[in-house]
């Protein structure tokens, strides 16, 4: 069992002032498109800001953008199925309305990770050599509190990574649709379908994104890939 010292942020505040290891987790879609895109092995930079994440794209011809936002340039939708799934350039931005505003938002944090149901397991392995304490951000406090599945999916993992049960994705999936939020999904997008496919898969993906904020923006990197090298 961990002894992980783990909680849940309750507000903005929790997650700017934390100065231990920061799980940012947006359970519709970021974190799973992140995860997706760094399984490929992709170079990703996590922007909240809309305007220098745009003029930083205009700069610069070699990158992709994948955001749910509605704006003006040839973009990708912020889904994980097209992340996997698409001929997408090796240099990604990222934007998107909550994740990638928690991942900034995380500026005293020791380290920063990004984590979903589908890489968990590879998180839990990642801390169990940690000592720092451990807060989970769950990425609606940036954006919409009505977007109940992070602060769901927030406990669910924090029970998993302070013990040794196993995630009951039914009961897990169960609870969130009982909110609204998967048939609010399925009518705003495309990909809905293929999209929840992955969210809810365990452990489909063998990375550990690590954020590191370069002033306006965030750097996402593997962790698992780094400490095998």
């Amino acid at each position: 069992m961990n002894t992980l010292n783990i909680d849940i942020a309750k507000n903005q505040y929790d997650v700017k002032n934390f100065k231990g290891i920061a799980i940012v987790i947006d359970f519709f879609r970021f974190s799973s498109t992140v995860v997706a895109l760094l399984q490929r092995g992709k170079r990703i930079k996590v922007f909240s800001d809309e305007k220098i994440a745009l003029d930083f794209y205009k700069a610069n011809n070699n990158y992709d953008f994948f955001s749910e936002r509605k704006i003006d340039i040839k973009k990708y939708d912020n889904s994980p199925y097209l992340a996997m799934t698409e001929d997408i350039k090796n240099d990604v931005i990222v934007l998107t309305n909550s994740g990638s505003k928690a991942v900034n938002a995380c500026i005293n944090a020791s380290v920063i990770i990004i984590a979903t149901l589908s890489n968990i397991e590879s998180v839990k392995r990642y801390l169990s050599s940690k000592t720092d304490d451990v807060l989970i951000v769950p990425a609606y406090i940036f954006y919409d509190i009505t977007n109940s599945e992070d602060q769901i999916v927030a406990k669910h993992i924090a029970d998993y990574l302070l013990s040794d049960s196993k995630i009951d994705v039914n009961a897990l999936k169960n609870e969130i649709e009982k909110t609204g939020r998967i048939d609010f999904l399925r009518r705003e997008r495309d990909t809905a379908d293929k999209d929840l496919e992955i969210i809810f898969s365990l452990n489909k993906f063998k990375v550990v994104p690590i954020a590191n904020i370069r002033g306006s923006y965030a750097d996402v990197r593997d962790a698992v890939k780094k400490e095998t090298l």
